[in-house]
């Protein structure tokens, strides 16, 4: 069973009626926080202790996810692992060549639990410092608008001109593709990738499958993190350039860096492949075949 939480509650009265080996996975972190809780995360917190009860083996897609649930839930023992399910390898994307401005680029949805305003406030105190830099620098974002607090912070630093909203892309009558297939050529014509983590409690337990996306264009990134090593580990072993989200005078440093190693045309390039389902799939059976 997996995705839908009513997937889980049928595979739980599957389990008990017929005692058939259950396989549970994961999406997303069923209980966050400790306080109060409603009906709802009442049922969720209940329904995790079942599946680490009874289910057979159990595996979340993270470390973070893992270690809370084994913590609340002790007897779930080694039927608990950690797989990561990557993505696919994209087929036939753009070539990147280096423009006369360095484009960094954020793709996928933006809130005010993830909000793009640290690295708009660490931007601006950058060209405070670099002047010069305001016409070489440009944010461009794709997949949403951006989050009210950032716009709002944009228009405070008056810097409109630096970020660039692209909104959803569309299927294009001139060249015949998706935008699906625009949005992973943009990604690899960029001279470097955005992630924004969010300071939420569940970042620890959350990695964005963007970031799998990411990796396999090659190109470096740009992460603004939080508490999440095993996320910091992947990215650091990529050569990328990592921060934690709150702390904004890093992040002046970082975007300095990598505005003078783009200059310098020494982007880091990746030593480490990126993750496939090809691995998932291998690590699921490896699992089977050790129990």
């Amino acid at each position: 069973t997996g995705g839908p939480y009513s997937a889980h509650f049928a595979g739980l009265w599957l389990k008990r009626l017929t005692g058939v080996k259950w396989i549970a996975e994961i999406h997303d972190p069923m209980v966050f926080g400790h306080g109060k809780k409603n009906r709802n995360e009442k049922f969720m917190a209940s329904l995790e202790g079942d599946i680490c009860r009874h289910a057979d083996l159990v595996w979340w897609f993270t470390e973070g996810a893992l270690e809370s649930a084994r913590k609340r839930h002790p007897e779930l023992g080694d039927r608990g692992v950690v797989i990561l399910p990557g993505v696919e390898p994209f087929k036939n994307p753009a070539r990147y060549q280096r423009g006369q401005q360095m484009i960094i680029g954020h793709f996928g949805s933006l809130s005010s639990t993830r909000s793009l305003k640290p690295v708009v406030t660490a931007l601006a105190a950058l060209l405070q410092r670099r002047p010069e830099l305001r016409e070489q620098m440009r944010v461009h974002i794709y997949g949403g608008s951006v989050d009210s607090s950032a716009q709002k912070e944009i228009e405070q630093q008056k810097l409109q001109d630096v970020f660039v909203g692209f909104g959803r892309l569309e299927y294009s009558p001139e060249t015949g593709k998706s935008g699906r297939e625009q949005v992973v050529d943009r990604m690899h014509q960029m001279d470097c990738l955005l992630m924004v983590h969010g300071n939420l409690e569940d970042t620890r337990e959350y990695i964005p499958s963007k970031v799998y996306e990411y990796f396999w264009t090659g190109r470096p990134v740009i992460a603004l993190t939080h508490q999440n090593p095993q996320l910091d580990r992947m990215l650091h072993e990529r050569n990328s350039y990592v921060v934690d989200y709150d702390d904004i005078p890093a992040a002046v440093a970082l975007l300095e860096k990598a505005y003078d190693d783009w200059r310098a045309g020494r982007l880091p390039q990746f030593t480490v492949p990126a993750i496939g389902t090809e691995q998932a799939v291998e690590s699921i059976l490896s699992t089977l075949r050790a129990r």
